[in-house]
């Protein structure tokens, strides 16, 4: 589907300009996304200890996005801001990519590569 395709390399590209370099916002982003499950029945409890991780973590992003020598307060607010909204759409494209949506010409499917 090539909607699903295009949703997938705009998603990709967002998400390097989102991280711009920066190895630290990167891994900061990753251990968000093991932090907000999507789809998950979670107890109140659960539900609690989610959040201050969560918190902790968007707040570690946020500290490290503004200590950047160019960024100022507002930037830094929308740059995080889009970083945690990227996470669902990272979602959306492992589904893609879990369900076979996005298929390969024939061309693509090499048996035998000698």
């Amino acid at each position: 589907n090539i909607a699903d395709e295009e949703f997938v390399t705009d998603t990709f590209k967002l998400l390097s300009e989102l991280i711009s370099g920066d190895e630290e916002v990167g891994d900061l982003l990753c251990l968000l996304a093991l932090f907000s499950p999507v789809d998950v029945q979670l107890s109140k409890e659960e539900t609690f200890c989610l959040k201050q991780f969560q918190s902790k973590i968007s707040t570690m992003v946020y500290n490290q996005v503004l200590c950047q020598e160019d960024c100022e307060n507002i930037g830094a607010f929308g740059r995080v801001a889009r970083i945690v909204k990227i996470i669902e759409d990272l979602h959306k494209c492992g589904e893609i990519f879990h369900e076979g949506i996005i298929y390969h010409d024939a061309e693509d499917n090499v048996e035998d590569i000698e």
